[in-house]
């Protein structure tokens, strides 16, 4: 991987996978993209789970208000190793069990 510092002086986006420090064997992938409004945005092909959970007992599991921020992301991307600190979700949308009309006749 190459050793140089991202250049964030002008609009720029990196393509890579990008995982938990806790969960490295489950990297997604995504575009980190930077410009001078916006900051830094990561954008994922799937997402890192941000409901604040607790398990009290076997079996049961308790969803607690607000989300869940990390310390750090880490990704690869275009030969850089990068980690991202202090993340929050921002704006993302979830979508559980959503239906899709089959382009088959039925």
């Amino acid at each position: 991987m190459a050793s140089n510092p991202l250049n964030l002086d002008e609009v720029r986006e990196w393509s890579g996978i990008w995982w938990l420090p806790d969960n490295p064997d489950q990297p997604l992938p995504g575009v980190l993209r930077y410009s001078p409004d916006n900051g830094l945005v990561l954008s994922l092909i799937g997402a890192f789970e941000d409901r604040i959970m607790s398990t009290p007992s076997p079996g049961l599991t308790v969803f607690h208000e607000g989300s869940r921020n990390w310390d750090v992301i880490h990704g690869a991307a275009e030969q850089q190793e990068i980690s991202l600190l202090d993340c929050f979700p921002k704006g993302g949308k979830r979508t559980i069990g959503a239906r899709v009309k089959s382009l088959l006749p039925a």
